[in-house]
């Protein structure tokens, strides 16, 4: 289970860094849109995969979830 929650992790943190490059870089806003919206994706399944685990770690990644969400809409 923690492999998988490490990996996913590992990912959030990939995706995170391919949609700056995508938006500030490329400048490329769907791609980044599309890619935002995959991120979410990724803190959502952390923080649905850490709760039973470590609440208080799911529930500090609550914020990040929304300031994703916040990013999808500006880039909307």
């Amino acid at each position: 289970v923690w492999a998988g929650i490490m990996s996913i992790f590992l990912l959030n943190g990939a995706l995170y860094a391919f949609c700056t490059y995508l938006l500030f870089v490329r400048h490329a806003l769907r791609a980044a849109l599309v890619t935002t919206l995959m991120l979410e994706v990724t803190v959502l399944a952390l923080i649905i995969l850490l709760w039973p685990r470590v609440q208080k770690a799911a529930f500090l990644l609550l914020p990040y979830a929304v300031w994703v969400l916040f990013a999808v809409y500006l880039n909307y």
